[in-house]
């Protein structure tokens, strides 16, 4: 009898002891709440070092047009990390042709056939100068930026994006940001 009692009590604290470990009452995780404040954001950044950036985010918009008359819109996407120089940037343009003056949600990829001035191709195109890679910049090579819950003021999205440098080293970027209008 002592030896079933020992077994259930076992058993019982194996069945038991999972659930205290798996349950949190403090956990208050609402789906209302932005993970990121207004206006910035949070970057892992993989290469020959990995970096986890965060700062400051903003955007601008405009309607541009070409000598023949054919409109984009093109969306500037400028983060600051930590202090900014010129050594220490990340900024990325979107452009597409125009049919509305309101910035679309959706994804949008890296544009490889970029012939002519930034604000006359349709895709991505990005930058990136990180202190800790060197002097050398950094350009889109593959990848997409994802926009959702776009407003007149305030742009929400993901980043994920390949880059390489003229000497053919290679980084990616990739994280979220909630971008205010500039």
């Amino acid at each position: 009898m002592p030896h079933f009692v020992i077994k259930s009590l076992k058993v019982g604290l194996w069945l038991i002891f999972p659930m205290l470990f798996t349950v949190n009452k403090n956990l208050n995780v609402s789906a209302d709440e932005p993970i990121l404040p207004e206006g910035s954001y949070v970057l892992k950044v993989r290469g020959e070092c990995e970096l986890l950036l965060h700062g400051t985010v903003n955007f601008t918009t405009a309607t541009k047009k070409t000598r023949k008359g054919k409109e984009y819109t093109t969306f500037k996407l400028a983060l600051k990390v930590g202090q900014t120089t010129p050594a220490n940037s990340i900024g990325f343009f979107i452009s597409e042709n125009y049919d509305s003056a309101k910035l679309k949600e959706g994804r949008y990829r890296v544009s490889r056939n970029i012939d002519g001035f930034l604000d006359r191709f349709v895709g991505v195109f990005g930058f990136a100068n990180i202190d800790q890679y060197g002097e050398v910049p950094f350009f889109t090579k593959n990848g997409s930026i994802g926009l959702y819950n776009v407003n007149e003021n305030l742009v929400e999205g993901n980043i994920n994006v390949d880059f390489e440098n003229h000497l053919g080293e290679n980084l990616t970027i990739e994280g979220d940001f909630i971008a205010l209008r500039k």
